[in-house]
């Protein structure tokens, strides 16, 4: 029964991963929007299936996979074979819990137990980019409207907390280096992830990825649907701002603040210090390539095609350099 149970998540899953790939071969580029609801219902079906299996609902998907059949041979193989599976279902399980849950427990208790409180600024940029959000028809719609607070630490991390008092936390340290145009533009970043659903959806989908923990697929699947979801967000804040340039601008300073190698280009030049090529880093070359994409006219073209220049420039280590 755990073999079939295993054996169908992963089936499953890889389906979803073909099918996706289909389509966007089929229907062309998807917004992120709509990219990341795919992903997320390719990332809830299979425990759907799972779910009314076990409970003696309909199980021609079980037939059609011949997933038995599957169980059966892997049984009956050598231990080589089944022994790799297991390798590779452990191995997707342990990247799960070193790679998401343990970096999860770690900046809840690092940053965002920090002290809170209002700030003046913080105040008034809540107010102007829910006017800027009703001016588009963007109505939170869902639960209590978010609240906006200052985090009492130092990194540069902002970020949306709570299910029932959905609340926008934005750092002293983040804070003591923007503007208002590009606080502006964190707040609407923030606020477009609780008119999407907000943390009740990001907690259920994470709910629905640990139950498939073993599965390749799902890793697969949650990761795309994270860094979808945070472009769909940026997007939002660039339609709602207009000023997709300072989104881009504060990512590529926290990205900066986050990289190790900060500390020993120290003494480097001030003008710029090198990021190396992690995961988080790429996820921000894309978001920021997607922000650039999509400029407007009331962006200066100097500026744009000097972070466009940033951000494109790579050396053969594959870091990039940031403006300091």
């Amino acid at each position: 029964m755990l073999v079939s149970l295993l054996l169908a998540n992963l089936l499953h899953g890889l389906v979803a991963l073909i099918w996706l790939a289909g389509l966007r071969r089929f229907a062309g580029p998807l917004s992120p929007r709509d990219e990341a609801r795919l992903c997320a219902l390719a990332l809830v079906l299979p425990v759907v299936l799972a779910g009314t299996g076990l409970i003696g609902g309909p199980h021609a998907y079980a037939s059609l996979l011949r997933v038995d059949d599957w169980a059966d041979a892997i049984a009956s193989s050598s231990p080589l074979v089944w022994g790799a599976l297991a390798v590779l279902l452990a191995g997707t399980a342990t990247i799960f819990v070193a790679q998401e849950v343990v970096p999860l427990w770690i900046r809840r208790r690092k940053h965002w137990r920090a002290p809170r409180g209002r700030d003046p600024r913080i105040d008034a940029a809540l107010v102007r980019v829910l006017q800027r959000f009703a001016k588009h028809g963007l109505v939170h719609r869902w639960g209590r409207a978010p609240r906006a607070l200052r985090l009492d630490t130092t990194a540069p991390i902002a970020g949306l907390v709570g299910i029932a008092e959905p609340t926008v936390l934005i750092s002293r340290g983040l804070l003591e280096h923007v503007d208002d145009e590009k606080l502006d533009a964190v707040m609407a970043h923030e606020l477009a992830h609780s008119f999407e659903g907000g943390n009740l959806k990001l907690l259920v989908l994470w709910l629905v990825r640990s139950l498939q923990a073993p599965s390749p697929a799902a890793l697969v699947l949650h990761r795309s649907f994270v860094q979808l979801q945070e472009e769909a967000c940026d997007a939002v804040a660039a339609r709602v701002t207009a000023r997709p340039l300072a989104l881009a601008e504060v990512l590529l300073f926290v990205a900066r603040h986050a990289s190790p190698s900060t500390k020993r280009a120290s003494s480097a030049p001030p003008a710029t210090v090198e990021i190396p090529d992690s995961s988080d880093q790429f996820s921000t070359r894309l978001r920021v390539r997607g922000l650039l994409d999509r400029q407007t006219e009331n962006i200066d073209a100097s500026a744009f095609v000097w972070v466009s220049a940033k951000v494109s420039a790579t050396k053969s280590d594959q870091s990039f350099s940031v403006p300091l």
